[in-house]
């Protein structure tokens, strides 16, 4: 059996809501924003449900976790020109998925349970 397949095994089933509240905070403003202002052309369905999956704290599995970690750590740099939540995307998208504080938790998340090794 090749790790992945370990991976998927051990990990298929398993969810984790130990978020920070900074994580659940974050979210929580990128909704209160939207419900304002609207979404305009930022975000996926995706990244929507995120959001409201975090800022209510509800569980969520070790592939999200990954996801968030993908995201944050990919779109990190966006926030050298998005500030705000006028200033485009950048910061929406991130909050909505937990902000820096998501990127953190998840890439500690991830090195606990041995996904990753940095």
């Amino acid at each position: 059996m090749d790790s992945n397949s370990v991976y998927k095994k051990i990990y298929n089933f398993e969810s984790y809501s130990d978020y920070p509240q900074d994580v659940k905070s974050n979210a929580r403003k990128a909704l209160d924003w939207a419900d304002k202002n609207g979404w305009g052309s930022c975000g996926t369905p995706v990244g929507k449900q995120r959001a409201n999956q975090l800022a209510k704290g509800e569980p969520i599995s070790v592939d999200t976790i990954q996801r968030m970690y993908s995201f944050i750590s990919r779109h990190e740099r966006d926030l050298e020109s998005s500030k705000s939540y006028e200033d485009g995307c950048g910061k929406l998208m991130i909050d909505a998925w937990g902000g820096l504080a998501g990127g953190r938790w998840a890439h500690n998340k991830l090195k606990e349970l041995g996904i990753i090794n940095e």
